[in-house]
């Protein structure tokens, strides 16, 4: 099983508090993504999404989804065929869809770039992530 190296960017939000970024490209078209090993499933915010794939392939979610901030929440799910993490290629993954549009605001706040989705655990538990933070480095095994 091959292991990959993706290059990530810890910023530090407040003092002494961090958060973790990743990008990726879907078709050629980089996204940036929080990490967040306390996410159950990756997400992607429902207006950027808009720019990797056709508002007619996302699909009514029959579960609700609880987190984010926010109390429970109507979800969309969609299947992104060819995504790329630095030299890794993952097909046809499933994900969430929901409006991530409070947390772009909060980013705003603190002037950091907008997201496009939060890279969850269901992603990093599938790949065997490891977050190295000396490096920043996230190891992941397909």
């Amino acid at each position: 099983m091959p292991s990959h190296k993706i290059n990530i960017t810890i910023q530090e939000i407040e003092k002494k508090n961090y958060h973790l970024f990743v990008q990726l490209k879907i078709e050629e078209k980089v996204a940036r993504l929080l990490l967040d090993t306390g996410a159950s499933k990756t997400v992607f915010d429902s207006k950027r999404v808009l720019k990797f794939v056709k508002k007619k392939n996302m699909k009514a979610n029959k579960s609700k989804s609880v987190g984010l901030g926010t109390s429970e929440v109507e979800t969309k799910i969609v299947e992104i065929s060819n995504l790329k993490f630095g030299t890794m290629k993952v097909k046809n993954m499933e994900i969430a869809v929901l409006d991530l549009s409070h947390v772009n605001h909060s980013y705003q706040e603190i002037k950091l770039p907008k997201i496009d989705g939060v890279l969850g655990s269901d992603f990093l538990m599938k790949y065997k992530a490891v977050i190295n933070y000396p490096k920043a480095l996230l190891k992941l095994v397909d």
